[in-house]
């Protein structure tokens, strides 16, 4: 997809180099030539993305509990501070709290019960 940004620079290139003398077969050579370059070399730098993304995950896997923990409690902040006033509103009677500590609950049973 890289390489593609570089095909509306061979027309300019080859009359540039027409203009210095060059004969258009030779020109357009020359361009295409860079265009390659150019193009090999933004796919050379990937590879080293790809290590630099093994690494990080490598790096990463002590802190992803305490990643999951912080967004789990993000998410419940989200559910009580939002969700739960909005269902409060819509329910006439009773409160919506005792219907999340419950679903809560059997989802703490289904996590730490075993298969």
């Amino acid at each position: 997809m890289i390489a593609s940004a570089f095909f509306p620079l061979i027309i300019p290139g080859i009359e540039r180099a027409q203009s210095t003398g060059s004969s258009k077969p030779v020109a357009a050579a020359m361009v295409i030539g860079a265009v390659l370059l150019g193009a090999l070399a933004t796919g050379l730098i990937e590879p080293l993305g790809g290590l630099v993304g093994v690494a990080i995950v490598q790096l990463s896997t002590a802190a992803l509990p305490w990643a999951l923990g912080f967004s789990a409690g993000a998410m419940l902040f989200v559910v009580m501070a939002d969700i739960i006033p909005q269902a409060s509103r819509r329910i006439e009677h009773g409160s919506a709290t005792p219907a999340l500590m419950g679903g809560l609950a059997v989802m703490m049973f289904l996590d730490v019960s075993p298969s």
